[in-house]
């Protein structure tokens, strides 16, 4: 059964909370998380720290960037571990998830390879599954 197709809404409303918003490339990707037997916040939760990595990648050296991110990372971790304490996602994922969400925002030497790590997948490295509803660069007004 196709849990995307079965619940859109839901799927939907959780990377909507963790700050994306799901490209026609990312239903594909989150279909293959779902029937391997990823819950819709694990997937929503994948799909948002692979864009943050795509994003972090594409903002180069710009450390005022990083500095948004970074808080919208933080930000993110407060969504997920709301997700775990109802239930809603594994505690093993919420771990892994935090903390590479962290490394890929957060500049320092090893943020390249969290980025590097999140994007070996070649499923999310393809092409973007979501987009950001936040625009960094506007932040910086």
């Amino acid at each position: 059964m196709n849990l995307l197709a079965a619940n859109p809404g839901r799927f939907k409303s959780y990377l909507s909370q963790l700050g994306y918003k799901i490209s026609e490339y990312g239903v594909a990707a989150a279909f293959l998380n779902l029937e391997s037997g990823y819950s819709h916040c694990e997937t929503a939760s994948y799909l948002a720290l692979a864009t943050l990595a795509l994003d972090a990648k594409d903002a180069g050296l710009d450390v005022r960037k990083f500095m948004h991110m970074a808080g919208h990372a933080r930000a993110m971790v407060d969504v997920l571990s709301e997700f775990k304490t109802a239930g809603l996602m594994r505690e093993e994922l919420f771990k892994n998830d935090a903390r590479a969400l962290l490394g890929v925002a957060i500049p320092d030497k090893g943020q390249a390879d969290w980025i590097s790590r999140v994007l070996t997948d070649p499923v999310v490295a393809k092409d973007r599954v979501a987009t950001s509803r936040i625009n960094y660069s506007k932040m910086m007004g």
